[in-house]
Order: structure tokens, then C-alpha cells, then sequence
């Protein structure tokens, strides 16, 4: 599995004013000739930070601090564009640096209209044809603000980098959305970003990264935090089901999918989908949601589980000393069938039955004391069967739903682009992203079209 490097310890700004200065005055002097003339195109006016007393403000902001915050965010937006690697990382750092506050934190009157001005300029680099390098520390920059927010008014921005046709500027748009979302879902706004992180995951189903960031976008503590459980965790349901049947419709596919290597082409990070098992297990959140959607988290489970099944016997389990952890094994499959029956155990306790009843026995013929690496796919599947019976007695099964139609990113032999950092190397144009849309009842289906 690939793990970002955050190179923010590594960000350096480029010479300061008081430097440059000296360039200038060494021009009006005449020693130009002694200055390249690459070396004079390299040199970039950096904004003027924004003052740290006005990030503390709690007054409405007038039209002189909305002026500067535009000049600031103009002038680093623009820097980011210039071309050059370490303007570009010195510029993402000062997009961040101007969401921090020395000293305390800046107030919600001042983040507010920081990310009014930012977010469209963002946007525009995302939908301008800028190159990778740019979109990437532009996408980087995005979800370091974000970071720093107490709001979701980045979303614009999230929903165009999630949606970006370029697997590593995707990446940073979901990331970005884990603290965008919960914010967006205790304000009904959360839909088109919801859509673009499941877009994100089919169409790059092979990336182990964007499958987890997308499941901690709608599953982290931000959620089901202190008093907001109740504002944000219903909520996150809808979505969170969209993600969990996408990625069954992912298994499904693998299923009739050629082979890769010794084994079925699954899709990325099997135990991914153990967060989607925790979160719907929560007491928190079964407190606090409808019978509705109890019913659909538990059929969302099942139809998940039902769909892995058939891939566990094709699946060759690792060898010892011998397979790389990031090689997707059966061991992988069956930690999903187990956690979903710990998980289908708590689901029972928290019913009326109790701890002793038909939900928690049926649930245990999926936990790890009945299923291991020696177990065939049919016995797992007839302890599936007995949990559904048991959540269908209880009425706690929605009806059976079509797994949605997904559209995956082609293969492609061509190098994939890095991960954490740009490149200035030529690299092949990636394929382009059909951009997802609503179905005709108007839910959205979580998939490009």
C-alpha cells in the first residue's frame, strides 16, 4: 500500500523582500549583467503575510480586509502558476500559513471569508488546463487549509480536484473532503462532494489510498464526535451506503474480471471496508439514526459481504516470508467476513433481542472463531444466509437494491504519476474522467456516467 510523504517539514520560502531588494539595487547600480537572466525570472514578490491581529477579528470583515485577504490569496495563486518547484511549494505554505493564527486560533468570522476568496481561485486552477505540477501543489494546498477550517466552504474546490482526471490530484481532493464533509453534512450541502469521493473510488479502484481517505471522509470521529453526533451522523449514512455498494459492485466485477497474476483482480485495500463495519456498529450512531436507515447500513452490509464471498476461494492465501504485505490475499477478504460478524454481534445487542439473541448467534458464524483461512467460500456464505434471516426477522433489512453501474479507469502501461510530490518530466496524458451525474429519481449513483 502507498503512503503519502506530507513534505510540509520540508516547504521552505523563497528569498525574502529585504533579498530581493538587494537584486534590485544592485540593477539601478548597473551590475545586471552579473545576474542571469534565468536567475532574474526566478525571482517572485511573495504577498504580504496577513496580519495576525485581523485573523482574531470577530467583526464583520470590511471591504479594506477583504481586499488584502484577495491580494494575498491573488498573489499565491499566481505564484503557484509561475513554474518553478520551490515557488510552488513556498506558495502552498503560504496558502496554509494563512489559515494559522501565532498565538491562538484565527476566529470563524475570519476563516470564513478567507475560504469565500480561495475556494473559487482553486477552483479555476482545477478547470483551467493547468499542468499536473500545478493542479497537484494546488490540491496539496487545499487540503492543508482545509485542515485548518471550521467550515465547508473550501466544497467547491474539493469537488473539482476529486473529480480531477489525474489519480494523484484526485487523491488530494479526497483527503481534503475529511474535513469539508462533516461540516457539509450537518448543513444538507455535502451531495455533489459525496458524488465526486465515490466517483473517485470506482474509477480509480486500484488505489489503495483513495479508498481509505474516502472512508475516513465519512466515518472519522469529526462525525460521531462529542454532542455533533446527531447533526452529522445520520447524515453520513446515505452517502456511506453509496460508498459501500459501489465497492460491492467493485468485488462483483472482479469476479467475470481477467485475473491478475495468481489470483482475482480485487479491488484496492480489502480491509478498507472495515471502517464501513466499525461505523455502522457504533452505539453512538445507532442511537441516533432512523429505522430506515438501520435497515439500509444492515442490508448495505450483507449485499458487501455477499459479494466478497465468492472471491475468497480464488484467492490464494499468503505465503509466509515469501508474499509482500501490499499483495491482496485471502487473509484480507476473510478480515472483512470477521469484522463484519463482530460487527453484526453489536448490531444485535443494541436491538431489543439483546446480547443472547438470534442476531449475535447468527452473527458468530462469521467472526474469526468460525471462519479462517481453511474455510470454503459455501460454509461462509450459509453463515451470511443465517445473519440475513436474523436482521430480516428483526426488521432490520431494507430491500434488496442493483449494485450501481461503475466505470473504472482503463488500464494503462504508461508510468503513473507520483504521489507526493510533481514532476516536471513529461508524462502521457491520463484518460478523462466522465464527471458522475444524478440518476433520473435525482439520488446520485456514485459513479461517473
Amino acid at each position: 500500500m502507498t503512503h503519502l510523504i506530507d513534505h510540509r517539514c520540508c516547504d521552505s520560502r523563497p528569498p525574502t523582500p529585504s533579498s530581493l531588494a538587494v537584486v534590485v539595487a544592485s540593477l539601478a547600480l548597473g551590475w545586471a549583467c552579473l545576474v542571469p537572466a534565468s536567475a532574474l525570472r526566478a525571482q517572485i514578490v511573495y504577498a504580504n503575510p496577513i496580519p495576525n491581529e485581523f485573523k482574531s477579528t470577530t467583526s464583520a470583515i470590511t471591504a479594506g480586509q477583504l481586499a488584502l485577504i484577495n491580494s494575498f490569496v491573488d498573489a499565491e495563486i499566481a505564484n503557484l502558476k509561475k513554474g518553478n518547484p520551490e515557488n510552488e511549494r513556498a506558495a502552498r505554505k503560504a496558502l496554509e500559513d494563512g489559515a494559522i493564527s501565532v498565538g491562538g486560533n484565527p476566529s470563524s468570522v475570519f476563516l470564513a471569508a478567507y475560504a469565500t476568496a480561495l475556494d473559487p481561485k482553486l477552483s479555476q486552477l482545477e478547470s483551467s488546463n493547468q499542468p499536473l505540477p500545478v493542479r497537484l501543489n494546488a490540491a496539496i494546498a487545499l487540503a492543508r487549509v482545509a485542515s485548518h477550517m471550521d467550515n465547508g466552504l473550501l466544497r467547491n474546490a474539493a469537488v473539482a480536484f476529486t473529480l480531477d482526471k489525474s489519480e494523484p490530484v484526485a487523491l488530494w481532493g479526497v483527503k481534503s473532503a475529511r474535513y469539508l464533509e462533516p461540516h457539509l453534512l450537518e448543513t444538507g450541502q455535502s451531495k455533489p462532494l459525496d458524488n465526486a469521493i465515490i466517483s473517485a473510488v470506482a474509477w480509480f479502484s486500484n488505489d489503495a489510498a483513495i479508498v481509505e481517505e474516502a472512508y475516513e471522509d465519512f466515518t472519522s470521529d469529526l462525525i460521531l464526535g462529542g454532542t455533533v453526533v446527531a447533526a452529522r451522523g445520520p447524515p453520513a449514512v446515505d452517502p456511506l451506503v453509496k460508498l459501500m455498494n459501489t465497492r460491492a459492485a467493485l468485488y462483483h466485477a472482479a469476479q467475470t474480471a481477467p485475473a491478475v497474476g495468481d489470483g482475482p483482480d480485487l479491488p484496492a485495500e480489502p480491509q478498507a471496508d472495515n471502517r464501513a463495519f466499525s461505523f455502522i456498529s457504533r452505539p453512538e450512531l445507532w442511537r441516533v439514526a432512523k429505522p430506515s436507515q438501520q435497515q439500509m447500513m444492515c442490508r448495505a452490509g450483507i449485499q458487501l459481504i455477499d459479494e466478497i464471498i465468492p472471491l475468497i476461494d480464488a484467492t490464494p492465501a499468503r505465503v509466509p516470508n515469501v508474499d509482500p504485505p501490499e499483495l491482496l490475499r485471502r487473509e484480507d477478504l476473510l478480515a472483512v467476513v470477521n469484522l463484519a460478524g463482530t460487527a453484526f454481534k453489536v448490531i444485535g445487542s443494541l436491538t431489543n433481542e439483546g446480547a443472547g439473541g438470534p442476531i449475535t448467534t447468527a452473527a458468530t458464524l462469521l467472526t474469526s472463531a468460525k471462519v479462517d483461512n481453511q474455510t470454503p467460500g459455501a460454509t461462509i456464505k450459509q453463515g451470511l444466509s443465517a445473519v440475513e434471516a436474523a436482521l430480516t426477522a428483526a426488521n432490520l433489512m431494507a430491500p434488496p437494491v442493483p449494485l450501481p453501474t461503475v466505470q473504472v479507469k482503463p488500464p494503462t502501461t504508461a508510468p503513473t504519476p507520483p504521489t507526493t510530490a510533481p514532476t516536471r518530466a513529461g508524462t502521457t496524458a491520463p484518460v478523462s474522467r466522465p464527471v458522475p451525474t444524478p440518476t433520473a429519481s435525482g439520488a446520485p449513483i456514485g459513479v461517473p456516467r
